[in-house]
């Protein structure tokens, strides 16, 4: 079941939100397996908002890059080589604000062999580019917000925007200039 993150982006923490997280913590729970998410939105209700709901999970819940870097170090994963490409990584604000998590996406970036740069509006004080959800409704407004992150990418004379978060790679990907990677 949805973790009800999306509804409540939508609509707020309603009852629907508290009872699709209910029943995403039960299956969760039933199924009694560590969970990797892929989204900073998701894990964000799961690890704040599900306890004070009273529907905790039980097991490890870990995002996609934390995971992904743990098997990196453990050598059980092997990155593609990035070839010298010089890049930065756009730290997404739930990620790095809310769990203060910025070394994953950078040890997985140097694994892959990426010549890391820093950009303005990083790690706690990282910016939010939108979401599914903004980019629905606003999508001009994003584009803005897009492009402006791209331009702080090029003033570190950086080529590619690395991101940890599939929200942010929806929102980053419409306005790509020529010459950069995401």
């Amino acid at each position: 079941p949805t973790s009800g993150m999306m509804l409540a982006d939508l609509m707020g923490y309603t009852q629907e939100v508290v009872d699709q997280a209910k029943a995403c913590a039960e299956a969760i729970n039933a199924a009694g397996l560590p969970v990797v998410v892929l989204d900073s939105y998701d894990a964000e209700i799961m690890k704040q908002k599900y306890p004070e709901w009273g529907c905790e999970i039980q097991v490890e819940v870990s995002t996609a890059t934390a995971y992904v870097a743990k098997l990196l170090e453990e050598g059980k994963l092997e990155a593609k080589a990035a070839n010298g490409i010089t890049g930065a990584c756009h730290d997404d604000d739930r990620l790095a604000r809310t769990f203060h998590e910025f070394a994953p996406i950078r040890a997985i970036a140097k694994a892959a062999g990426y010549e890391l740069g820093e950009m303005f509006n990083r790690e706690k004080l990282a910016k939010s580019c939108g979401s599914a959800v903004a980019k629905a409704y606003m999508p001009e407004i994003i584009a803005k917000v897009a492009l402006g992150r791209w331009a702080d990418l090029r003033r570190y004379d950086l080529t590619a925007m690395l991101v940890a978060n599939p929200q942010a790679y929806l929102c980053l990907s419409q306005e790509v200039p020529e010459g950069n990677v995401l």
